[in-house]
């Protein structure tokens, strides 16, 4: 995976937990108080959760290595409520005292489970980021991955409003505004986003101030976060963040060279003596005629020599 699909994969699966933490929410104040006092040491995760997203909208290095340390304690407080959660849930179906509060307590431990093992998975993404040589970072791109989360939340909020018998016109701008705010973003229209975003915040503080549902000004604090967000990385300029690469380090099997002074030859004796080639071996001598050959020449030689000198003349 590139950097900026796992920098976007982190971004996604923040509001995902975050959305399971607001599930466990709902359920635990129906488990058994054992597991209502290990949930509540699990909201602190929240804040964390919110200096991870500030921390990957932040275009630095330094920023991702915060992040790390960051889900790595949210990590370890999500164990710490699973295993306790847990150990009082099994105490409890121990004793039998607990019958009734049973299955929204294992609702609660599930989804406590749930959202260690996303923390975890999420401290391993952030570990592979800052191994990448590269990080790129767009601010319109950026706007609108941000608007994008906020948008389940209006949704939410809206449900949350109609369910408990509250309505307000202010609720539904942001179901209009963000996904103009979105389809916009690569304009040139820095001026007419700005004033969307800001009649945004507008709307979501009036509906903040008039409804009274928990779970929708939950909603909506997270709706005024990310829009606030999607505002300041309006006006942040696109810019791409690339690594230097590494210098390559010397290969020490290279031998140093060096220039001999002295021009005379260097001779080994030893070392020319036993390279020396073998001297030449002496050729085969000719072997002797046989015995009917040699006869044969002698008795020629003899005749040779009784022969008379010939006195030039041609006889008939």
């Amino acid at each position: 995976m590139t950097a900026v699909e796992l920098q976007n994969g982190v971004r996604i699966r923040i509001v995902l937990i975050l959305f399971v933490s607001i599930l466990a929410k709902l359920f635990t104040p129906l488990a058994s108080d054992a597991v209502i006092s290990a949930s509540s040491i699990s909201g602190v995760n929240n804040f964390f959760y919110f200096a991870v997203l500030i921390c990957s909208i932040i275009p630095s290095k330094i920023a991702w290595i915060l992040a790390c340390i960051i889900l790595v304690v949210a990590s370890i407080l999500d164990l710490v409520v699973f295993f306790l959660s847990f150990i009082v849930t099994v105490r409890c179906l121990d004793e039998g005292g607990c019958i009734q509060t049973l299955p929204f307590s294992l609702v609660v431990l599930g989804l406590s489970g749930l959202i260690a093992l996303l923390d975890m998975y999420q401290t391993w993404n952030v570990y592979l980021i800052l191994q990448n040589k590269t990080y790129v970072a767009s601010a319109t791109q950026r706007l609108r991955v941000v608007l994008t989360w906020a948008i389940p939340f209006v949704i939410l909020t809206n449900i949350a409003m109609i369910a408990d018998s509250e309505f307000s016109v202010f609720a539904i701008i942001p179901l209009i505004s963000l996904p103009v705010v979105i389809f916009l973003a690569h304009k040139p229209e820095a001026t007419f986003l700005g004033l969307m975003l800001i009649i945004t915040l507008i709307s979501i503080a009036a509906t903040l101030f008039s409804v009274a549902n928990e779970l929708a000004n939950m909603s909506l604090l997270i709706e005024a976060v990310l829009t606030a967000f999607g505002f300041v990385l309006l006006f942040m300029p696109t810019e791409y963040y690339t690594k230097p690469a590494d210098t390559p380090e010397p290969d020490i099997h290279i031998l140093p060279t060096f220039t001999v002074e002295n021009s005379e030859p260097y001779t080994d004796f030893k070392a020319s003596k036993a390279l020396k080639p073998p001297a030449p071996s002496a050729p085969p001598a000719p072997s002797a005629p046989p015995a009917s050959l040699k006869s044969k020449t002698a008795k020629d030689t003899i005749r040779q020599r009784n022969a008379k000198p010939s006195d030039g003349k041609l006889k008939f």
